[in-house]
C-alpha cells in the first residue's frame, strides 16, 4: 500500500465523519442564542474545519467523492489480493491434477513390472526402487497440496459468503454507473445533449435512467464538476457563479452550442482519481468478483460496458489527462477490453465517432510517444486473422505448457502490453479492421507517416535483438550471462513480433500503400523498398546460417530462461503473412509486378530463406510450417507456395537477363552506405552521391547531407558513363 493512503480499517470512520454533512442544520434552542448552547457548540465542532453549512446534495457529492478516493487508494488493492487468492487456488488445483496424473503413470509402470517379477535383473530392481521412492514423494506432495487447497477453500468460502455478495455487487455497480455517467457528461458533449433531451434512440449510449437505480435519474449519483483549481466536486452554494454541467437549471437555460463548448473544456478539471476509480470499479465487476456473482445479473450491464468502451475509445489518449499513471490505466483497460469476446463486441458497438477517434490515435506515428501498448491493442484487433495467428499459447510451447486460460489478474489492468504475452486467445474484430482500413485510405499523409514509423520501430526492435543475440552468443557459459541482458533480448524479440504483426495487418488492409502514389503522399517507392528490406533482413538473419541464422539456432537450442518465446515460428510467421499480403493474387497486376521486382532486387533477398520456411532445405530436422498443421492451414501454406514460386521465376528471369561476363557494379561506383546498389543519385548543391534508396530513406528524417551536413535543396540522378 502506498505511503499515506488510507487503510481499509479507516473506512467506517471516514464514512461516519463524512456522513455528518448529511444532517440538516440543527435548530436553535428557544430563548437562547445559538452560540451559547452547548449542543450547538458540539454541532459546530462536529463539522470539518472550513466546511461551513452545506446542503444535503453537496454533502452527498462530497461523500461520493471521498468514497471514490478511498476506493482508488485502498479498496482496489484489497480486491486484487482477493483475486490473487483465487488465482493461487487455480494454480494449486492444476499442480494437484498434474501430480495425480504422475502418480497414476508411475503406479501403472510398477504394476507392469510386478507381473514380470521372476525375471527381473539387477538394473530392473534398481529402477523399481527408484520408482517406489518417486511414488512416495509424489504422495507426500499430493498431501501438501491438498492441505493448502483445503485451507485456501476455507478462505474462499469466506470471500464468497461475506465479501463478493449480490448486495456488494449492486453497490459497486451503482458507483460505477454514476461515476461513468458523470465522466461522460463532462467529456462528451453529444452524450450530454442526449441525456439532456432524453432522446436516446439506440443502445450505443447509456440511457439517462436505469433500472439499476430503481428508475431514478442518474442525477442522484452524478458528480458535478466546475472549472476550479482544486478539482473537487462543488456545491451550488460554494461556487454559485460558476456554471456546472449536469445542473438541470443550467441545461434548460443554456443554449446547445455553448453547452457543448463548456463540456469539452470541463473534462480538464475532473480529478484523476475519479477516472482511476471508474476503471477500477469496472475491472472489479468484470474480473475480480467471484463467478458465483455473475456480472450478467446486473441490470443493463451490456449498455454499461458499451458506454465504458465509448469513454475509453474517446479519452484513452486525451491530452487533458496530465497524470501519466491515469493515461496508463486508460490504455491498459482498453487493452483489457480487447482480450475478451464480450468486451470486444462492446467496442464494436461504440458509435462511429469514438471508434474513429481511437483508430486515429492508434495509428498515429510512433515517434515521441509510448507506442508499445498502442501497438499491442492493434495486434489484438488482428489476432485471429494473421498467418498462423490463431493460437492462445505459442505453437512450439503448446506441447510443453498446454493451452491454459490466462489468470484473472492478467485480464485486468495489469496487462503487460509491451511483452505481447500469448496467454490470450484469438479475438479479431473485422469491424475495427474496416475502420482502420477506411482511415488509412482516407488520410494518405497520415497513412504514409504511420507506415514509415512502424517500419522504423520494427527495424530498431529487430536490430537490437540481433545485436544482443550476437553478444550473448559470444558467451559460451550460460551462468556468465546476466539475467537483465537475457530479459532485454527476449523483450526486443517480443516487440519485433508485435510490430511485425501490425505490419502484416497494415499490408492486408491497405496493400496499395506500396504501389499507388496517391495512397501514401507519393512515398510508395520508398515505403516499398523499406518493407522489402526489413522482411528480407529477418529471413537472412534467421534462416541463412551464413547471414546470422547460426547464432539464432544456437540461441533457440540453449533454452535460456525467458527466451522460450524465441523460435523460428514466432519470427517467421509474420514475415510469411506480410509476403502473402503483398503478393495477393487479387491485387492489380501492375502492383504485383512492382512488388515482385522490388523483392527480388533487394540485396538481402535469399530464395533459400523462403525454402527454409517450407521445409525444402537439405536438413531434415530443420524448421517447416508444414510441421504445425493445427496452427497453419493448408490454404495459408498453398498461398506461401504460390509466393515462393512467383519470386523464384522472377529471380531466374533477372539472372538470365544479366550478361554472362558481368560482375555487377564496380566497387568505386557502389553506394558507400549500403555497398549493395550503384551510386546513381547525388545531393544538390554539395554533390555527394549515393544510391537512390539510401538517399530517399535519409530524407524522411533529415534534410542535411549525411557526408558534409550541408542543407539539401534537391537530388538529381547521375548520368551513367558509356
Amino acid at each position: 500500500m502506498a505511503a499515506g493512503s488510507p487503510g481499509l480499517a479507516t473506512l467506517p470512520q471516514v464514512i461516519s465523519s463524512m456522513a455528518r454533512f448529511m444532517h440538516p442544520p440543527m435548530p436553535p434552542v428557544p430563548n437562547r442564542t445559538t452560540g451559547e448552547t452547548a449542543l450547538a457548540l458540539k454541532g459546530t465542532r462536529s463539522m470539518m474545519p472550513g466546511a461551513g453549512s452545506i446542503d444535503i446534495r453537496s454533502a452527498y457529492l462530497r461523500l461520493v467523492d471521498g468514497l471514490l478516493a478511498l476506493y482508488h487508494g485502498a479498496a482496489i488493492k484489497h480486491a486484487e489480493k482477493l483475486c490473487e487468492l483465487r488465482d493461487n487456488q487455480l494454480d494449486m488445483a492444476d499442480c494437484l491434477h498434474d501430480i495425480e496424473h504422475r502418480i497414476y503413470t508411475v503406479s501403472a509402470e510398477l504394476q507392469t513390472g510386478a507381473g514380470a517379477e521372476n525375471i527381473q535383473s539387477e538394473q530392473d530392481k534398481i529402477k523399481k526402487q527408484l520408482m517406489e521412492n518417486m511414488l512416495k514423494e509424489l504422495e507426500r506432495s499430493k498431501t501438501v497440496y491438498e492441505e493448502k487447497l483445503e485451507a485456501g477453500a476455507l478462505q474462499m468460502a469466506w470471500v464468497v459468503g461475506a465479501i463478493w455478495t449480490k448486495q456488494r455487487q449492486t453497490e459497486l455497480a451503482k458507483h460505477f454507473s454514476g461515476t461513468l455517467h458523470s465522466l461522460r457528461l463532462s467529456s462528451d458533449p453529444e452524450y450530454a445533449t442526449h441525456v439532456q433531451y432524453a432522446q436516446v434512440a439506440s443502445k450505443e449510449i447509456l440511457p439517462g435512467k436505469s433500472s439499476l437505480l430503481g428508475g431514478t435519474s442518474y442525477a442522484s449519483l452524478q458528480l458535478e464538476y466546475t472549472s476550479s483549481s482544486d478539482q473537487s466536486p462543488q456545491s451550488p452554494t460554494s461556487r454559485a457563479a460558476t456554471p456546472r454541467t449536469g445542473s438541470n437549471s443550467q441545461m434548460e437555460s443554456s443554449n446547445h452550442t455553448g453547452g457543448q463548448e463548456f463540456a469539452e473544456s470541463l473534462f480538464a478539471f475532473v480529478p484523476e482519481y475519479h477516472v482511476d476509480a471508474m476503471l477500477e470499479l469496472c475491472n472489479t465487476l468484470r474480473l475480480y468478483m467471484h463467478p458465483t456473482v455473475p456480472v450478467q445479473q446486473i441490470p443493463e450491464w451490456e449498455e454499461l460496458v458499451v458506454s465504458c468502451a465509448s469513454f475509453l475509445c474517446a479519452e484513452f489518449a486525451d491530452q487533458r489527462i496530465v497524470l501519466a499513471s491515469t493515461r496508463e490505466s486508460l490504455v491498459q483497460t482498453l487493452a483489457s477490453f480487447a482480450t475478451q469476446p464480450a468486451t470486444m463486441r462492446a467496442i464494436e458497438r461504440v458509435p462511429l465517432k469514438q471508434q474513429m477517434s481511437m483508430v486515429e490515435e492508434l495509428v498515429r506515428p510512433y515517434q515521441n510517444r509510448a507506442w508499445a501498448q498502442s501497438n499491442w491493442v492493434l495486434v489484438r484487433f488482428w489476432h485471429g486473422s494473421g498467418f498462423g495467428f490463431r493460437h492462445r499459447q505459442w505453437p512450439h510451447l503448446a506441447a510443453r505448457y498446454g493451452d491454459r486460460e490466462p489468470t484473472v489478474n492478467n485480464l485486468g489492468a495489469k496487462v503487460d502490453a509491451g511483452l505481447m504475452s500469448q496467454c490470450f486467445g484469438p479475438c479479431p474484430s473485422e469491424v475495427i479492421q474496416s475502420r482502420i482500413k477506411d482511415y488509412l485510405s482516407g488520410h494518405p499523409i497520415a497513412a504514409a507517416a504511420y507506415l514509415n514509423s512502424l517500419l522504423s520501430q520494427l527495424n530498431w526492435a529487430f536490430s537490437e535483438f540481433i545485436t544482443m543475440m550476437q553478444e550473448m552468443d559470444r558467451v559460451s557459459i550460460d551462468a556468465h550471462l546476466e539475467s537483465r541482458q537475457i530479459k532485454l533480448c527476449a523483450t526486443c524479440f517480443d516487440l519485433y513480433h508485435g510490430l511485425a504483426r501490425a505490419l502484416e495487418m497494415t499490408l492486408h488492409l491497405a496493400p496499395l500503400l506500396l504501389s499507388k502514389p496517391e495512397a501514401c503522399d507519393n512515398q510508395n517507392e520508398l515505403l516499398l523498398g523499406r518493407t522489402c528490406q526489413i522482411l528480407m533482413a529477418v529471413v537472412s538473419r534467421v534462416c541463412i546460417r551464413g547471414g546470422g541464422g547460426a547464432s539464432f539456432a544456437r540461441l533457440v537450442a540453449r533454452g535460456l530462461p525467458d527466451t522460450d518465446r524465441v523460435h523460428y515460428y514466432v519470427a517467421l510467421a509474420p514475415v510469411a503473412g506480410c509476403l502473402i499480403r503483398m503478393l495477393d493474387s487479387k491485387l492489380p497486376p501492375e502492383h504485383l509486378d512492382r512488388v515482385t521486382k522490388a523483392i527480388v532486387t533487394e540485396p538481402l533477398f535469399r530464395m533459400d530463406g523462403l525454402e527454409f520456411m517450407l521445409g525444402k532445405c537439405k536438413d531434415s530436422k530443420a524448421f517447416s510450417f508444414y510441421k504445425y498443421p493445427d496452427d497453419v492451414t493448408m490454404d495459408e501454406l498453398k498461398a506461401l507456395e504460390i509466393v515462393a514460386d512467383r519470386l523464384r521465376v522472377a529471380r531466374d528471369a533477372i539472372v538470365r537477363a544479366k550478361s554472362p561476363g558481368s560482375s555487377g557494379a564496380q566497387s568505386d561506383l557502389l553506394c558507400t552506405i549500403c555497398y549493395a546498389r550503384p551510386a546513381d543519385t547525388a545531393f544538390v548543391p554539395c554533390g555527394h552521391h549515393s544510391c537512390r534508396a539510401c538517399i530517399m530513406q535519409h530524407l524522411l528524417n533529415s534534410k542535411q547531407c549525411f557526408f558534409c551536413k550541408a542543407d539539401i535543396e534537391s537530388v538529381r540522378e547521375i548520368e551513367p558513363n558509356n
